[in-house]
């Protein structure tokens, strides 16, 4: 079964993603559109996966708008922030209660370009369980997914 989704454009990003997670035991579908991950969280119960990571480096805005519908909010684009903005963190924890919705229990980890402050900002607000700096995805991935899978959300820096 695979538990983790990820919405990510760029096949070399995205194969090394796989790899690293496959090592830690996971399996990773890559999809390249927002229909083809919308088509895929309809899956019925334990087909359905757990954590869906989304690359911001790309369009950005439809990841951005996927999560923000899932998590039942706006689409990120205001300019106030919330309680979860966590302005000058360079990640986030949301709520543990994103994407309750259409999708269940479904954990959000985003990744984006470190010179991108907006749209970090952006995913915090439409509800990402996690956002990182993509040289932290990188690095650190596959165990910040088995995190999220546990349940438990680090607050450490990237970079």
């Amino acid at each position: 079964m695979v538990r983790v989704l990820a919405l990510c454009s760029d096949l070399m990003f995205g194969s090394r993603m796989a790899a690293a997670l496959q090592a830690a035991g996971e399996q990773l579908e890559l999809l390249a559109d927002v229909a083809s991950v919308e088509s895929r969280l309809r899956a019925p119960g334990e087909q359905r996966p757990e954590v869906l990571i989304v690359d911001l480096t790309a369009d950005s805005r439809d990841g951005i708008e996927l999560v923000a519908r899932l998590a039942g909010g706006g689409d990120g684009s205001s300019s106030g922030g919330d309680a979860r903005s966590g302005a000058g963190a360079a990640e986030s924890p949301g709520s543990s209660g994103s994407g309750e919705g259409e999708s269940g229990s479904l954990r959000t980890l985003g990744f984006y370009s470190h010179v991108e402050a907006d749209v970090r900002e952006r995913a915090e607000r439409a509800g990402f369980d996690l956002v990182v700096p993509r040289s932290r995805m990188a690095r650190e991935g596959a165990a910040l997914v088995e995190r999220l899978l546990e349940g438990s959300l680090p607050r450490t820096g990237g970079g």
